[in-house]
């Protein structure tokens, strides 16, 4: 049987783990938009040197980090060595 004091020392704990979580999962996704923004900069940067349109901007935020990844590559390989 627990006690009152094991049952709240629970309760405090999962409040900690949860904020812990939280605080963890706002990092990542501050870190994930940082790295989509670069990837962006990085395909239009290769789009004008390449002088081709620029891909709109909220057009290259709908692709996944993978995506973007790729596409920048792609670009890259393209230009003149």
């Amino acid at each position: 049987m627990l006690t009152q004091s094991d049952v709240e020392r629970e309760r405090y704990e999962a409040r900690c783990k949860a904020q812990l979580d939280y605080d963890t999962d706002m990092k990542v996704s501050r870190l994930e938009g940082q790295e989509q923004r670069r990837q962006i900069g990085r395909i239009q940067a290769y789009e004008r040197m390449l002088r081709r349109p620029e891909t709109p901007t909220e057009q290259l935020a709908a692709m996944s980090l993978d995506e973007l990844s790729r596409r920048a590559a792609e670009l890259e390989a393209l230009l003149p060595q």
